[in-house]
């Protein structure tokens, strides 16, 4: 290798924007890096070292404070290593199986501009070069073989820079294997959980199970055989789900039980309750903490339904009822606060938030454009966090409620919500604008708006910061977070027909035909159906208050529990 260099000093470098200093401090880097001996290198060493020395000034970057070299200029290195093998290639000094082994991969054009498709083009560079290391070509990849490659990035690159370099390169891997470029792999995942030593994919499934399987599947669809009275089981969301669960099952049986299923059926599979009942207590003891959830109880009807459809003589069906019934699930996610809903502290909330947010916007006149479309997009939020308070409108209608057709300011009656039919889920809906946000919604009009729309031509009332509609996810954080300030719980955009309904009821449990209105539900019957919980906590309430006021016992019980 130093005779290599010392050759490439005679050669003209000045084409390739290299000189001699900076060969010789590729040399003296050469000389430093451990377990590498420059005067007598194999041609494997020599094809892996462009990732040794990249790793090498990693590691000396991540140890060192003092010097320490820039990722730039890391690149820079090994860029310059890089060139000086290509130069030695086409000088002669090298044979061509030292610079780079013949792994089969197909080669990509390199993009002109800095792109994730250039950034996914170095992921990819990166891999051949760790595949002509190894001395791997393309016929042997496999699955193992992208596993290894993933833990020599975790071992050799911090853990985010690792992390995003490998899912370019399974993006550029499914995108060769849809073009036939490269062979369809069942490429692991960054952080895989579980399927190591727990799931079984469809494709390695025992040829019964599989077959049994497929049968049911076409039955399900709708596409049974002539003959077979089968109706329609399942929607097609509802077998992937199934599907799902059984590979979970079947890889338990293989990989924790380690039992072999060649054998067996998939009924024979489903009705040994014994599997079943061990992957379920299995399932919950170590999966779940202890806790049993509710798609336990799910799985075992499943798997009771499947019986029945087979017309098995099993009785473990009605088995996984029972056991399904006896669960005790915990309930995960509550999508009520814990604490009670006051309409009042609802509205006095919005309105302070409002108030809040109109005094930052008189300030900020004057000022950076910076700050005028921050306190813009913080008047924007309160004003949506108001009106969805006095009017609950679904995310649709607010993101695209247009100035002039929906937002419309009659002649002697104000502002109006005006939505047509097919703008809305039922029927058509108008509504007069909250009198109360009237003033904030022109101020938000007139001059916060066109701070946000800048030189576009928005229709829409509510803009984003780049002047475009409000996308659903922008609408759904921003309401979320100043839900979470305002009233101190994770609200977002549909979570206001739940709880303004629920509130307003509670307040005033006789003006549900006024929630109709508000809602926009064509018949009054959708409003009772949807909010009779909140009569139950009425008709509560009213015992409650009738056995204080009348038994005595009971009394102490008012003072203590109001």
């Amino acid at each position: 290798m130093i005779d290599l260099i010392e050759a490439l000093n005679r050669v003209n470098l000045s084409s390739l924007s290299l000189n001699a200093s900076r060969v010789q401090n590729i040399a003296a880097e050469l000389q430093q890096m451990p377990g590498i001996d420059p005067t007598a290198m194999s041609l494997r060493e020599v094809r892996g070292l462009t990732e040794s020395y990249r790793t090498w000034l990693q590691n000396a970057a991540a140890s060192s404070r003092t010097n320490t070299p820039s990722p730039s200029t890391i690149r820079n290195r090994v860029y310059r290593l890089r060139v000086l093998l290509d130069l030695a290639k086409a000088q002669s000094l090298l044979p061509q199986e030292a610079i780079e082994f013949d792994t089969g991969l197909p080669y990509l054009k390199k993009p002109k501009v800095r792109t994730p498709a250039h950034r996914r083009y170095l992921a990819y560079l990166a891999f051949r070069e760790w595949c002509g290391a190894q001395e791997l070509c393309v016929e042997d990849l496999t699955c193992e073989s992208l596993r290894t490659y993933r833990e020599a990035l975790r071992s050799s690159l911090s853990p985010t820079f690792a992390e995003a370099r490998y899912d370019d390169l399974v993006h550029v891997w499914r995108k060769l294997a849809n073009a036939a470029s490269l062979p369809r792999l069942d490429l692991p995942k960054w952080n895989e959980v579980g399927l190591d030593d727990y799931g079984l994919v469809r494709k390695h499934w025992p040829k019964l199970v599989e077959d049994q399987f497929a049968e049911f599947e076409a039955a399900a669809r709708g596409k049974a055989r002539p003959g077979q009275n089968r109706h329609r089981l399942l929607s097609k969301s509802s077998l992937q789900d199934l599907q799902s669960i059984l590979s979970r099952y079947l890889g338990y049986l293989v990989t924790i039980r380690n039992y072999s299923l060649d054998e067996l059926s998939l009924v024979d599979c489903l009705a040994n309750s014994d599997f079943v009942v061990s992957y379920t207590t299995w399932h919950i003891d170590d999966r779940c903490e202890g806790a049993e959830r509710e798609h336990h109880r799910e799985t075992l009807r499943w798997f009771a339904h499947l019986l029945d459809w087979f017309e098995s003589d099993w009785n473990s069906a009605d088995q996984y009822r029972r056991i399904a019934a006896s669960l005790k699930t915990a309930r995960v996610r509550d999508p009520f606060p814990e604490k009670p809903i006051d309409y009042d502290g609802m509205v006095a909330a919005a309105t302070e938030r409002l108030n809040s947010a109109q005094d930052r916007w008189q300030n900020s006149k004057g000022g950076l454009l910076s700050k005028r479309r921050s306190a813009a997009i913080e008047l924007r939020d309160a004003l949506l966090f108001a009106l969805l308070v006095c009017r609950p409108l679904r995310s649709r209608n607010l993101r695209e409620m247009v100035v002039g057709r929906n937002l419309v300011n009659v002649h002697g009656r104000g502002w109006r919500l005006v939505f047509a039919d097919h703008e809305m889920k039922a029927r058509a809906y108008s509504a007069p604008f909250p009198s109360q946000l009237v003033h904030p919604l022109e101020l938000y009009l007139n001059e916060a708006r066109p701070v946000l729309a800048g030189n576009r031509e928005a229709r829409e009332v509510f803009l984003s910061k780049s002047g475009r509609p409000l996308s659903p996810d922008s609408l759904w954080k921003r309401l979320a977070a100043v839900g979470h300030k305002t009233l101190g719980i994770s609200t977002n955009p549909h979570a206001f027909r739940y709880l303004v309904p629920t509130a307003y009821l509670l307040k005033y449990p006789d003006r549900a035909i006024e929630l109709q209105a508000l809602l926009g539900h064509a018949v009054l019957e959708t409003t009772l159906k949807s909010y009779i919980h909140v009569y139950s906590q009425v008709a509560s309430r009213r015992v409650a208050a009738a056995l204080r006021e009348n038994c005595p016992s009971f009394r102490r019980l008012g003072e203590l529990y109001t």
